[in-house]
């Protein structure tokens, strides 16, 4: 009678501490609250031509939870001249959204000459600045995009913009 009185005991005891290490283990597991509002994901990637080839290939800029003031995402692309003539080389964004065209701002800029400064929808536009490349001349594209404190409509959005360039014959 003892033995099954001490069994049960102990048969509860266990019961209880089971439940407690399992009830410990959900509350240190739980996911931690958040700040409520998503960033803007951006990738920026310039892509090879016939005329240009581009190093190193992939995003030059890729970037989660982007936030206005966060200071900006930088990358650069060596692109050089492939063919056997002087050529100017000339780019524009081709967003996958215009939803940010007005929040996000970039910087193109090359050997000390900016092709590009302003809100990501004007450069949707082939730039007008360009710069001249040298047959098998490599030029270094630095691009910087950011958020500037008081954009709107950048959260949760997520932003591909591939970077078309393009050539014509130097003058």
């Amino acid at each position: 009678m003892r033995r099954a009185r001490a069994d049960g005991w102990a048969r509860t005891i266990g019961a209880c501490l089971g439940a407690g290490l399992a009830v410990a283990a959900l509350a240190s597991a739980r996911v931690p609250a958040g700040a409520g509002e998503l960033g803007l994901d951006l990738t920026v990637a310039a892509t090879a031509t016939g005329e240009l080839g581009v190093t190193p290939p992939g995003p030059a800029i890729r970037v989660a939870g982007m936030r206005p003031g966060s200071g900006a995402a930088t990358g650069t692309v060596a692109v050089r001249n492939q063919t056997g003539r002087r050529r100017a080389l000339r780019l524009r964004a081709l967003p996958s959204s215009a939803e940010v065209d007005r929040a996000l701002r970039v910087r193109a800029s090359a050997g000390g000459a900016v092709l590009y400064d302003g809100e990501l929808g004007g450069m949707r536009r082939w730039t007008s600045r360009a710069i001249e490349l040298g047959s098998g001349a490599t030029a270094t594209l630095t691009l910087r995009a950011w958020l500037p404190e008081g954009a709107t409509r950048w959260a949760g959005r997520i932003v591909d913009v591939p970077l078309e360039l393009t050539t014509e014959g130097a003058r």
